[in-house]
């Protein structure tokens, strides 16, 4: 008898060690608070996340405005006279005749301007596609080359077209 009354001494410490732990953990309504405050200091923290990913976008767009301000003379510089930009290339070039020039996609690709009888003056406008299929960048090359920033470099906020940076 004493062998079984060891054994039950056992079992009935083990039995007392379990509801103790039992006692000590949480039950499903403290796990249900927990929780609860988590998801919500989790969404505080992901809505200032998206507050200050907007505001550094606002910031690159600000910038990249800027710098094509400076880089065309309207901020900061005093222009003596009219300054070829590539904005003003680009309308007169209209006026020429030209060839268009499709890439397998089926998408404008190049547009050949003719600048005059010679063949060696030409100006050539090559259009460039991001991944989202919208317009990355405007090139323009040729002979003779134009003398200010050959590149348009159009800037993206999703699907909106924010602004560009003249490279």
């Amino acid at each position: 008898m004493a062998e079984l009354s060891g054994r039950v001494d056992i079992l009935e410490n083990t039995v007392a060690y379990l509801q103790q732990d039992l006692l000590l953990r949480p039950d499903n309504f403290a796990y249900s608070s927990l929780i609860s405050n988590w998801n919500n200091q989790f969404n505080l923290v992901d809505r200032k996340y998206t507050e200050l990913n907007d505001d550094v976008q606002e910031l690159q767009i600000l910038y990249a405005n800027l710098l094509v301000g400076i880089s065309s003379g309207s901020i900061g510089s005093s222009v003596s006279g009219l300054r070829e930009t590539f904005e003003t290339i680009n309308k007169n070039l209209k006026q020429y005749p030209y060839k268009i020039y499709y890439n397998l996609s089926g998408e404008l690709y190049q547009i050949y301007y003719s600048i005059s009888e010679e063949e060696n003056t030409y100006i050539t406008k090559t259009l460039e596609y991001n991944n989202s299929g919208q317009i990355d960048q405007i090139i323009l090359s040729g002979n003779p080359i134009p003398t200010t920033n050959l590149i348009k470099k159009l800037l993206y906020s999703g699907e909106s077209l924010t602004g560009a940076i003249y490279i």
